[in-house]
């Protein structure tokens, strides 16, 4: 029989977060996050129509960031990190633009 050697290429996890009350999407190629997005709640039906798809600035956001969290968070620890300062920046953002 041969031998296959077979690895995952990529793939997109959906999480639900109860917690931070959000679904998270992950997508990794190679084992590297290359897309992730997020929205509060936990109606499925309204994330699959509007958000299974990668946010290009918070996945920047996120790479950016990551190596500023302490030590021994979690992967999902680090991205919900991310999200809640990601949207803090966001806020302050409109809310600077809106004076």
């Amino acid at each position: 029989m041969k031998h296959m050697n077979v690895r995952l290429m990529q793939s997109n996890e959906v999480y639900f977060d109860s917690q931070n009350d959000r679904v998270i999407l992950i997508i990794r190629e190679n084992d590297e996050i290359v897309g992730l997005n997020f929205m509060q709640g936990d109606d499925m039906e309204v994330f699959s129509d509007h958000f299974n798809e990668i946010d290009h600035e918070l996945t920047f956001y996120y790479k950016s960031v990551r190596l500023c969290f302490p030590k021994g968070l979690t992967e999902l620890e680090e991205i919900n990190t991310a999200m809640w300062a990601y949207l803090e920046f966001k806020d302050l953002k409109c809310s600077h633009l809106s004076k």
